[in-house]
């Protein structure tokens, strides 16, 4: 890794830089610029220590803050990008937000023995019998209120499969499942994201 070390901080200014350049080809608005520098902020100091600690390190952090920067730009972006700021976007906002914690969750209890005490994740806290029903809870929160606030996703049946596989799928999670089986919970989420083009 460390005589590679040259080559991959070029790799990484020359993505950073096109990814600066694709970045501005994609703006519509400008209240969106605010968007993507807080949740490239948070995502910086989440990684690199700001101070000797980083934010994944402190204590209940790392699931909202992880949820805060998928809500962000999954769902924040294109939606001000193409529409501008609007209150009628915050429920759906806060329903993601619940949404990606209740997958964060799923992947703090595979992490369960490789996360620091110090972090004081869900499963950490409480076990992981009660952080699965917590993200199912979680879930089935995100479904209610896309479901009411969404009326084309109301009747939507590919979202509800989407809803229903996440919550299988972490009902199945245990010590001996593999990286293939957490591939498969990153799946559902792409099904609920399908289901707005169907």
């Amino acid at each position: 890794m460390k005589q590679h070390q040259f080559y991959l901080k070029s790799l990484v200014g020359i993505s950073g830089v096109v990814g600066f350049i694709s970045f501005l080809f994609l703006i519509g608005k400008f209240e969106i610029i605010p968007l993507i520098l807080i949740a490239g902020l948070v995502s910086l100091i989440y990684v690199v220590p700001f101070r000797k600690k980083s934010l994944r390190e402190i204590a209940y952090l790392k699931s909202p803050l992880i949820a805060f920067v998928w809500t962000t730009i999954i769902i924040a972006f294109p939606w001000v990008n193409e529409y501008g700021i609007s209150s009628t976007i915050f429920p759906e906002l806060l329903a993601y937000f619940y949404y990606f914690v209740a997958l964060t969750i799923a992947f703090d209890i595979r992490d369960l023995e490789y996360d620091f005490p110090t972090q004081k994740t869900t499963p950490q806290v409480v076990g992981i019998r009660r952080s699965k029903v917590f993200s199912i809870l979680l879930i089935l929160l995100f479904t209610s209120i896309i479901a009411i606030v969404n009326e084309n996703m109301r009747y939507n049946v590919v979202f509800y499969i989407g809803s229903i596989s996440s919550i299988l799928l972490i009902l199945g999670i245990n010590k001996q499942r593999k990286e293939g089986y957490y591939a498969l919970i990153d799946a559902s989420m792409m099904v609920i994201g399908l289901s707005y083009f169907v």
